[in-house]
């Protein structure tokens, strides 16, 4: 497969590793303690992609997330318990897993890494337009590598459009089993994903998106970590991953400095590099920082701006990431060279943005604000954006339609001088970031510089270290990687501490016992941007059998607007109601649009002149609805898929969903019940419950429409039971582009992701590792004793 040498050496020590492996398994029969449960390695094939270098989100990468977050605990007084990772069969059984054993799978997975390094960094230079570095020293002869460089080469010049019409014609020739060569065609869409994924961290848009979006999670984070409650606890931990997520995402604007600095530092562009400042006292990032104030302070300017201030504190360390103090930088923004180079309506410009952003962006929901796609509440940055492409190239220009209201001369040149400066930014950051792929490459090479360490790497490139693991074929040897990855090294951290610091999976907080002997789950799911309730209890049956039992109480509403319309009547349009209302059940009801309301669509003329007790006991009846509401559905939903993943669920998993309320039902809610508000319509991107203000109906984990389908109902409830969204949304610059959309008779995608494919419908499927995150606060014991793992929040 491979000739070059090393190469050969992490295929014999991985195959040899191999043959004499044993699968280990849960054994019910011989371990009943509570919580040992393996998990085989995720499934590489059609339906999945392996895209990673930093984009997490997709449905695949998500299970790559698990794949790394579910060995290896940190246990009780914050030791870790790498004797954990062995589970059931330990390879110290079978003579394979001794301290011998590890160095060697340890320097042969490094020379894999080295080689996805370089991958990474050549697919980087492609993004930016730069020339594509040569195969390092330490990789010369390296079939692996010179294929990498040449795939590059073809690729390089094909834009977002060339790149998703290849990924889908390959996709669905796997799809439809009539590829010629599906092992070579399956690589290739890999390699296509990931140049696709990451293309996207050097587009312009996103990476100012992951700036601001990082500023608003930075004052969460303050605000929340600094807390001694539980949920502030729980927040501080997601809100840390969160901003981990999104600087590995975009590492053009968030690379330099030390490992701890490049996640939640405020470090100065590319310490390494020592990047002398602009004669405003700027490096790279900071420029392109003040371009993004520009740009938004520019759009709907005063005419007259000579009121406005030309001094403000955008230009202060408190607001700009910088490695210089404030007194440093007031001088340099005070010098007569920086003073020449940038005109005072510039000035007045990044001053009114940095207002702008800087008042929203200090609040919880302020960066969603900013940055809406909504088209009834567009965020400032998304018309600023609009707005700059209109004024470079017109209407249909990057997508842009003619302002509403129409900018002024004056404001279309301000707009336009500002996109400019934000190019010009970016292609600094650009220039800049070339230097660190060839410092990075040159480094990986020379163990005067850590080229040698694991660890120097996981520094570097984490995303890399983390593609090594996903690109081994076998899931064996990426069990054998992943274990050697907890055990090592044995003088310091763990490798694989690093992948699991800022995960609220592995905290105590929020889980206790139930006298029954039962596991309690009581916590906020902090998915990006919304907090929702999570309440649920894990029971274990005599037979080994995990029951989750979720409590929901729901609440029905009613819409006065659908009381006050006449009762329809039959026959042709408007059907006795005033055209605008008729319009308006349309527009709700015609979700396909095709000019008719088909079976699956929900008939809002049921809805018109219903009483409001009428329409509050339509909504019971959808939620508790024999069979078909959803209670059952979920409850018959889960479970099925729960009894069908591959390998099956050991031991089985079912669940008991069901209602609560104050009094008159089957079931007193416990405190802290999750409450679902339902209402005949919801829109979550404007926060409308109203029908005649709806612009269709888009739900949320704690507000349901009577449209609802039983796809997103089961989807709302995974939120319930604390599982985060994986679809693509447009407001989060972090969310991947690596799904395909294609699947195969086992389904693509997730019921948490939900996206659409090209060959029509979508992926309803529920995956192994969406039960092992419900099942994982059982699995950490988290009793009274303190035997769970530790508070991860001060790591």
């Amino acid at each position: 497969m491979c000739k070059h040498k090393k190469t050969i050496l992490l295929a014999t020590l991985i195959t040899s590793f191999l043959l004499a492996c044993q699968v280990w398994a849960h054994n019910p029969g011989s371990d009943s303690a509570r919580g040992v449960m393996a998990e085989l390695a995720i499934v590489n094939g059609p339906d999945m992609n392996r895209a990673g270098y930093g984009w997490l989100n997709s449905s695949s990468e998500v299970g790559a997330e698990t794949f790394f977050h579910d060995l290896c605990p940190q246990r009780g007084g914050g030791t870790f318990s790498a004797a954990l990772c062995a589970q059931q069969q330990d390879l110290v059984a079978s003579g394979l897993g001794n301290s011998l054993a590890w160095p060697a799978i340890e320097s042969s997975f490094m020379l894999m890494t080295q080689a996805k390094i370089y991958e990474h960094a050549i697919m980087e230079a492609a993004a930016m337009g730069k020339p594509i570095p040569n195969v390092p020293s330490c990789l010369t002869g390296s079939t692996q590598a010179t294929a990498m460089k040449a795939f590059v080469d073809a690729n390089k010049d094909k834009d977002e459009s060339d790149l998703v019409g290849e990924i889908q014609t390959l996709g669905t020739a796997l799809k439809n089993k009539t590829s010629a060569n599906p092992a070579a065609d399956q690589e290739k869409m890999n390699q296509l994903i990931k140049m696709r994924s990451v293309k996207a961290s050097f587009n312009t848009n996103r990476a100012a998106q992951a700036l601001m979006l990082d500023k608003n999670l930075k004052t969460q984070m303050e605000s929340r970590c600094a807390g001694a409650t539980d949920e502030d606890k729980l927040a501080c931990i997601n809100i840390k991953g969160l901003r981990e997520r999104i600087r590995t995402a975009f590492p053009i604007v968030f690379m330099g400095g030390t490992d701890a600095d490049r996640m939640f530092g405020d470090n100065s562009i590319l310490d390494v590099l020592n990047e002398t400042p602009d004669s405003c006292g700027r490096h790279s990032r900071q420029r392109f920082e003040t371009a993004i104030y520009e740009a938004m302070g520019a759009l709907r300017s005063p005419t007259n701006i000579s009121g406005l201030s030309t001094t403000c504190s955008a230009y202060t360390s408190t607001t700009l990431s910088t490695g210089s103090s404030a007194t440093e930088q007031t001088a340099a923004l005070n010098s007569t060279a920086c003073k020449s180079s940038e005109r005072p309506d510039q000035r007045r410009m990044i001053c009114r943005g940095a207002g702008l952003a800087n008042a929203g962006l200090t609040t919880q929901m302020g960066y969603k604000q900013l940055v809406n796609t909504d088209p009834q509440n567009v965020g400032l940055w998304n018309q600023t954006v609009n707005a700059m492409n209109f004024a470079v190239g017109g209407s249909g220009y990057g997508g842009a339609v003619p302002p509403t209201p129409a900018l002024s001369t004056q404001q279309t040149n301000r707009v336009l001088s500002a996109s400019g400066n934000l190019d010009y930014a970016m292609d600094g950051l650009k220039d800049k970031y070339k230097q660190d792929i060839d410092y990075r490459l040159t480094s990986m090479c020379d163990p005067t510089r850590g080229g040698s360490s694991l660890g120097r790497m996981m520094v570097a490139d984490p995303t890399a270290v983390q593609q090594a693991v996903l690109d081994i074929p076998n899931p064996k040897a990426q069990q054998a990687v992943k274990l050697m990855m907890c055990q090592r090294p044995s003088t310091s951290q763990p490798y694989l501490e690093r992948y699991q610091k800022f995960n609220q999976s592995f905290s105590c907080v929020g889980i206790g016992q139930n006298p029954d002997g039962s596991t309690s789950v009581k916590r906020k799911s902090w998915g990006w941007p919304l907090v929702g309730d999570v309440l649920y209890n894990v029971a274990t049956e005599p037979n080994g059998t995990k029951v989750v039992n979720v409590p929901i109480d729901f609440v029905p509403g009613c819409d006065t607007y659908l009381t006050g319309l006449p009762q329809p009547t039959a026959g042709a349009a408007p059907r006795g109601l005033s055209a605008a209302a008729y319009a308006q059940l349309m527009k709700l009801s015609d979700r396909n649009k095709n000019g008719t309301i088909d079976p699956d669509e929900f008939d809002y003329f049921q809805l018109a002149h219903k009483t409001c007790d009428e329409q509050k006991a339509f909504a019971m009846a959808k939620a508790t609805g024999s069979g078909s509401g959803w209670l059952d559905s979920s409850n018959s939903r889960w479970t099925s898929q729960g009894a069908g993943v591959k390998p099956p669920m050991t031991p089985g998993v079912r669940f008991n969903i069901q209602r609560c309320c104050a009094s008159g039902c089957a079931m007193t809610c416990p405190a802290g019940t999750k409450r679902i508000n339902i209402s005949p319509c919801y829109n979550a991107d404007t926060a409308s419950s109203n029908c005649q203000n709806s612009n269709g109906n888009r739900e949320s984990e704690q507000n349901y429409s009577f449209a609802q389908s039983s796809a997103t109902t089961w989807h709302e409830m995974g939120h319930a039971m604390g599982l985060q969204d994986e679809y693509i949304d447009p407001n989060y610059p972090g969310h991947a582009l690596g799904e395909t959309g294609v699947n195969s008779s086992n389904g693509c995608g997730s019921t948490m992701g939900t996206q659409s494919n090209w060959a029509g419908g979508k992926c309803e499927n529920l995956h192994r590792r969406h039960f092992l995150e419900i099942l994982r606060p059982d699995k950490l014991n988290c009793a009274a004793s303190g035997s769970g793992p530790a508070d991860r929040v001060g790591i």
